[in-house]
Formats: structure tokens, sequence, C-alpha cells
């Protein structure tokens, strides 16, 4: 089986129309939808979201109290906000996650986790004096491979 746009083996389902897609072209897991039928909520939302504006703009001037519209300008703003979001692939969703997680400090590259003052160590409860990364005691420390437990 391929996906329904192209020849890439199949990634998943879409929720709306049933068709099947590939990695590019669905949504994931997290939100199973094809570009096609996440374009057509964005269509609706972007609808909706102007027509609330509209409505909550004429009751703010033909009554002039901002209680009849403040629901539908909040409900409006929200449904513009959602509908300003972009598709995104499994496969792009999976590529960024990956580069979020390749760029976070490895806690063995850090170079300084000595305090600039005395602290109390959290195993033995003696004072760490500063300028150290571990305790002198019992021999602590923050990093976990160098702790001695």
């Amino acid at each position: 089986m391929h996906c329904h746009l192209c020849t890439e083996a199949v990634g998943g389902t879409c929720r709306n129309c049933g068709r099947l897609y590939c990695v590019n072209h669905w949504g994931g897991s997290g939100d199973p939808l094809c570009q096609e039928c996440h374009g057509i909520r964005r269509g609706i939302r972007a609808f909706a979201g102007s027509a609330l504006l509209g409505l909550a703009v004429y009751l703010l001037f033909t009554h002039a109290t901002l209680e009849y519209g403040l629901v539908p300008l909040l409900v409006g703003a929200g449904c513009l906000w959602l509908a300003s979001w972009r598709f995104r692939s499994a496969r792009e969703i999976t590529e960024v996650a990956q580069g979020v997680l390749a760029s976070t400090p490895d806690t063995t590259e850090l170079e300084d986790l000595t305090s600039a003052e005395s602290i109390v160590c959290l195993h033995c409860g003696q004072i760490v004096p500063s300028g150290t990364a571990s305790c002198p005691s019992c021999g602590w420390s923050y990093l976990v491979e160098n702790r001695r437990e």
C-alpha cells in the first residue's frame, strides 16, 4: 500500500477523509489529518473567526457595552489564531524534535559547575566551600557521573 498522493509507504490514515498518506502528507498521531483536510479546517476557522469578530464589532458599536461583544471577540480571535497554524507533516515534527534534542547541552559538556558561594551538601549536610564542584566530606557532586552515593 502506498500514499494517496505519492508512491511512498503509508504512514497513517487521515481521520477526516480516511485516505492513506505517507509521513510527508500526514500530520502524525498528534494531528491525524492530511494536508487537504487541514487546509479545509483552516479555511473554516478563518471564516468563523472573521464572522465572529465582525459580530463583536457590531455588538460593541450598537450596544456600547463590552459585555455583549466580549465573548464573540474572544472566540473570533481564538478561531483566527487556530487558523494561523500551518500544516506540519509527521516527518517535519520528528525532524524538529530530533533537532531540539541534538541542540540541548549534555551535562558532561558543562565546564563550570562550581559555586561562587559556600553551599550545604545535599547528601551529608556538610559545607561545600566555594570554588569546588564536590563535597570534600563525602564526595557528593551535582554531576551524576561524579556522585558517590
